[in-house]
C-alpha cells in the first residue's frame, strides 16, 4: 500500500522515517521518484501546464527505472510489507507529483518484470522454508 502525504504532515503525525520515503527535488533531490527541481519551480510560474509536466515526468521515470530497476522494485517491496510505503514531498496543495510517483509505481507492481521477480522470491523462500522444516538449513551452517 502507498499513501501520499506532505512531509509537514508527516512530522506532525510522526510517521516512521522507514517508511517514509521524501520525493522532493529541494529536500531528497537524489531520489529516484524526484522530479528535477526546475520543472516545479516552471510549473509554479506557469510556464508548464500539469498535463505537460505530468508527461514529462513519466517519461523522467519511465527513462530511471529502465536504467535502474532495483530502485524501483525496492520500493515496492517496501509497499507490500505489514506498514505502508509513505510517499511525502514539500508540496502543501494539489496537484503534486507524488500522485504521479505512486500511479507510476502501482501500474510497476502488475507488469511482468515485477510479477517475475516476486515470483521468484516467493520460491526461492518457500523452498528454504522446505529446507528448515526438514532440518536441512540450521543456525550453525
Amino acid at each position: 500500500m502507498i499513501f501520499l502525504m506532505s512531509q509537514v504532515e508527516a512530522d506532525r503525525h510522526q510517521v516512521k522515517p522507514g517508511i517514509v520515503q521524501c520525493i522532493s527535488p529541494y529536500l531528497n533531490p537524489a531520489h529516484v521518484l524526484a522530479p528535477p527541481r526546475g520543472w516545479l519551480e516552471a510549473l509554479v510560474r506557469g510556464e508548464f501546464s500539469w498535463h505537460f509536466f505530468r508527461l514529462r515526468y513519466k517519461s523522467l521515470l519511465r527513462k530511471r527505472f529502465r536504467a535502474d530497476p532495483e530502485r524501483f522494485f525496492a520500493l515496492l517491496d517496501a509497499s507490500g510489507n505489514v506498514h505502508p510505503l509513505v510517499l511525502t514531498c514539500h508540496c502543501l496543495s494539489d496537484p503534486c507529483h507524488r500522485e504521479i510517483a505512486r500511479d507510476f509505481l502501482e501500474n510497476l507492481r502488475l507488469q511482468p518484470p515485477y510479477c517475475r521477480r516476486s515470483e521468484m522470491r516467493e520460491a526461492v523462500f518457500a523452498a528454504m522454508a522446505t529446507r528448515t522444516a526438514r532440518g536441512g538449513i540450521t543456525a550453525h551452517g
